[in-house]
């Protein structure tokens, strides 16, 4: 996976792309990430109109059938956007951070896995830690810009930031703050 994602918080929390986009085949990899990431529960970041199928929980468990059952979780944030408020934010950490502490492992997931995917993950990182904005920051741009597919000459890469915007990691230090 490490093309298009990686650990947060090893063998708890990768981030990534959405799982199901790209080259190659998106069954592949949603096998690859049950089997050699052990991941149990997916986490969308994406807006439903922003997926052409409406998502791909029904199709993942039909794909996942020989292997107990993912759960799905969809947390919608606009592309490019902070999360809608710092109370959304909250209830939204909160959340996953109570699946990492009952021993979940999370895939959490935008459309390139690093814009939205950067701005949660810097914040729960934060809250799972005791870490201040800065910091989370950090060491969510570090490990993003470790992925393997990762091409500092890209358009894409622009600064190698995760999160994408100055407006979701501005979120992430006032969340932090807080």
């Amino acid at each position: 996976f490490s093309g298009a994602a990686n650990w947060l918080v090893p063998r708890h929390v990768m981030l990534g792309a959405n799982p199901t986009k790209g080259p190659g085949s998106g069954d592949q990899r949603l096998r690859a990430l049950r089997r050699d990431a052990a991941v149990t529960t997916f986490v969308s970041l994406q807006q439903v109109s922003q997926e052409r199928d409406g998502g791909y929980a029904d199709d993942a468990r039909g794909v996942l059938a020989d292997a107990p059952a993912p759960a799905f979780a969809r947390y919608e944030i606009q592309d490019l956007r902070p999360a809608p408020s710092l109370e959304w934010l909250a209830d939204t950490v909160g959340e996953l951070a109570a699946r990492v502490r009952a021993g979940e492992v999370l895939y959490v997931h935008c459309f390139a896995g690093r814009g939205r995917a950067g701005l949660v993950g810097a914040s729960l990182l934060g809250e799972l830690y005791g870490l201040g904005g800065d910091e989370a920051l950090e060491r969510v741009g570090a490990y993003y810009r470790l992925r393997a597919g990762f091409d500092v000459a890209s358009r894409r890469a622009q600064d190698g930031r995760s999160p994408e915007t100055e407006l979701q990691r501005q979120q992430v230090r006032d969340f932090l703050a807080r």
